[in-house]
């Protein structure tokens, strides 16, 4: 029997699709180990104003599940009651779901998870509209200086910051020797902590010709800032669909599933 292919996951471990696990576990060894991990941070008075009074603006946006995480443990669980005329938008089922746990109504979620997604389904004129988006501190302005080109009063409270998780050292170290076949990273930073982890000077040569599938086209301009090429991008950028895609480009003989 040949041996498995293996694959690198730059996330913790997921419930696969279950059309899936079968023949992925038979052909394919995924090796889930998160890069990166979040800290909370310390909100000054006026942040914690913000979030206390959320309800006094018409959007409210997480764009990820640990921006809901985060805002909750400033919040309160007990105090997040949205008033029926505040808007909540989530960019990504995930992302959905944890505020769906809260037995939260989300009222926006764009078919392509991304800032950009989220845009497009968004009114084009919001003048005079507030919209506080609580996340992470190194998240990018795209959605906020989108929202502000249309008009828009837009609050961001950076309630959560990402570092590298050292643990993941150990972990990788189980590995040393063996061949990873391809490697899907799930953000930028989870490339940055990788690099960093394995002290990787040269990306280029340490991947060589092996598949990287970035989880969006963020994670996979970050790939090229760093001087290499992502293989593919998943046309739905979820973690399932980016291994997915990994697999079946590391099995081109023999089609796991459609992406």
């Amino acid at each position: 029997m040949p041996e498995r292919k293996r694959i690198f996951i730059s996330h913790s471990k997921i419930k696969l699709n279950p059309s899936f696990e079968k023949i992925l576990n038979e052909s394919v060894e995924l090796v889930f180990i998160p890069t990166i991990e979040t800290v909370p941070l310390p909100l000054g008075a006026e942040e914690k104003t913000k979030i206390k009074y959320f309800n006094d603006y018409d959007y409210l946006i997480f764009t990820s599940a640990n921006a809901v995480k985060y805002f909750i443990a400033n919040v309160g669980k007990e105090n997040f009651i949205p008033a029926s005329n505040l808007l909540i938008a989530a960019t990504g089922e995930k992302t959905a779901l944890e505020l769906t746990k809260l037995g939260i109504k989300v009222k926006i979620i764009p078919a392509q998870f991304s800032a950009g997604g989220l845009l497009e389904v968004l009114p084009v004129k919001l003048a005079g509209k507030k919209f506080l988006i609580p996340g992470s501190k190194i998240s990018r302005a795209t959605l906020r200086n989108g929202l502000a080109r249309r008009g828009a009063i837009v609050d961001f409270v950076p309630v959560y910051d990402t570092k590298t998780r050292e643990k993941a050292k150990k972990e990788l170290e189980k590995f040393s020797g063996k061949k990873f076949d391809a490697f899907v990273f799930t953000s930028p930073s989870s490339i940055k902590g990788f690099l960093e982890i394995l002290k990787i000077e040269n990306p280029a040569d340490y991947f060589g010709s092996a598949v990287i599938v970035p989880i969006g086209n963020v994670t996979a301009e970050s790939l090229k800032n760093k001087g290499l090429t992502p293989s593919a991008v998943p046309e739905s950028f979820t973690v399932n669909a980016a291994l997915e895609l990994a697999a079946n480009l590391i099995m081109p003989s023999n089609k796991l599933m459609k992406n």
